[in-house]
């Protein structure tokens, strides 16, 4: 009864987001760029309702950790955080310039450094692969042109694990060197972690190329004919290494190969979660395991 409504709502909105056609966002600068292209052409994706529940209840997470820190710092003299959103302009240089939306901005007074908050809702894989070391890319190339435009210290990463209400913390810095040991501190007797990287701005070539393609992009052949930039049959439990901390990757049984069943292959992320992976993967089938869809390509 009413739940069928609310579906038909999220679906309402789910084809609205799928119609947008903005692309220049430091949000999206390390996204795969026949998405992007697929996006710029405003290409119509696959309705995902239950997609926009997982975006709506991210923002809804934001909002509680930006009260809480408010809160929290009430009573505190050494740090002083605005957490008012502004957009902010990047200017890559050759005509690329990017566009952004902070969460907030960061003063530690007694070290006279600023620095950039952002808040980040996560499930499981992404808060455990941060923990291990292996923080979403698309994170740390947001972090990097944010520190890049407002010439900041530091850009502070709040990652939320929805499922169990860990908090994460992870601070890229201009004052630790590239060279460094990435400092790793555990606190899991309070629920959090924190972990430190250095600013890395080597990606900038490379982002800059690929939005001057996609500048010129005028048609669906042209973004098909673009590469697709993940290894469809690499094991994403080891990234293809074949080994893992505990030794033998469980998964691929160390071959760093996803397992052939009668010709087809698992597709998994970011590729599951695509809109437009019908267009990339027209040979697809879609199984349930329970109530998860399962996506299966043929290997041609």
């Amino acid at each position: 009864m009413l739940v069928e409504k609310i579906f038909k709502y999220y679906e309402k909105i789910s084809l609205e987001r799928s119609l947008d056609s903005v692309i220049h966002r430091a949000s999206l600068a390390n996204k795969c760029i026949r998405y992007l292209g697929f996006k710029k052409l405003g290409v119509m994706g696959k309705i995902n309702a239950r997609a926009y529940m997982m975006f709506k209840l991210g923002d809804m997470i934001e909002l509680i950790v930006k009260d809480d820190i408010m809160l929290a710092l009430k009573q505190c003299s050494d740090i002083e955080v605005l957490t008012e959103n502004e957009e902010v302009s990047i200017d890559l240089g050759d005509g690329i310039v990017l566009s952004g939306h902070i969460d907030g901005f960061i003063y530690v007074k007694d070290q006279g450094k600023y620095g950039i908050l952002e808040i980040k809702s996560a499930s499981n894989y992404l808060f455990d692969e941060a923990l291990e070391g292996r923080v979403d890319e698309d994170y740390i190339v947001q972090a990097s042109l944010y520190a890049l435009a407002l010439k900041v210290d530091f850009v502070c990463f709040i990652f939320y694990r929805k499922e169990t209400s860990h908090y994460l913390e992870v601070i890229y810095s201009k004052d630790i060197s590239n060279d460094a040991i990435v400092r790793y501190m555990a606190h899991p007797e309070k629920s959090y972690f924190t972990l430190q990287y250095p600013f890395d701005f080597s990606f900038i070539p490379r982002i800059k190329e690929k939005y001057k393609l996609l500048n010129g992009i005028i048609s669906i052949e042209e973004v098909l004919s673009l590469p697709i930039p993940y290894d469809m049959e690499k094991c994403g439990n080891c990234d293809g290494s074949g080994i893992k901390e505990y030794g033998k990757c469980r998964i691929c049984k160390g071959t760093g190969k996803k397992t052939e069943v009668d010709g087809f292959i698992k597709l998994s992320y970011p590729c599951s979660y695509c809109p437009y992976n019908v267009l990339c993967y027209p040979n697809q089938q879609v199984e349930f395991d329970g109530l998860k869809p399962v996506i299966k390509v043929r290997k041609t």
